[in-house]
């Protein structure tokens, strides 16, 4: 929503705006530095509100037990020739009613089926930039 308001607000200072004022002040004669200030002081603004508040989202870790259920093996999706397989495990989490899946970082050692384990991972749902939740490493 936020990007939306700014792509829009952009679009009437980029456009809207600049075509306004030069058809409205086109048959006066005014100083071409006034004119320019006026048509791209609004862009530059909002380009500096939105840079300041586009900053890098910090990754936040969090740790979790739970069940090792399964290991699948998935294909990366484009270009066949391009894909490459990857690698998620399911875990019923501690105190929760349902499993879920994590993508495996390629270094990290398999646990074993049905063992209980701890770990680090990335949480999507703390970091709304990533795709998929990752374990990081094992906590044993």
């Amino acid at each position: 929503m936020f990007k939306l308001l700014f792509i829009l607000a952009a679009l009437l200072c980029l456009v809207v705006w600049p075509l306004i004022y030069l058809l409205h002040y086109q048959k006066q004669n005014t100083n071409a530095f006034k004119l320019y200030m006026m048509l791209l002081s609004p862009a530059s603004i909002l380009l500096g509100i939105y840079l300041m508040f586009s900053v890098q989202q910090k990754d936040s870790h969090s740790k979790a037990c739970g069940v090792v259920q399964a290991y699948q093996t998935y294909m990366t999706a484009g270009n066949v020739h391009k894909r490459k397989p990857f690698e998620r495990v399911e875990l019923l989490f501690d105190g929760a009613k349902y499993s879920r899946h994590l993508r495996i970082d390629g270094n990290l050692i398999k646990k074993d089926t049905g063992k209980h384990v701890c770990f680090q991972f990335y949480d999507r749902k703390l970091n709304p930039q990533m795709n998929d939740s990752k374990i990081i490493k094992w906590l044993d």
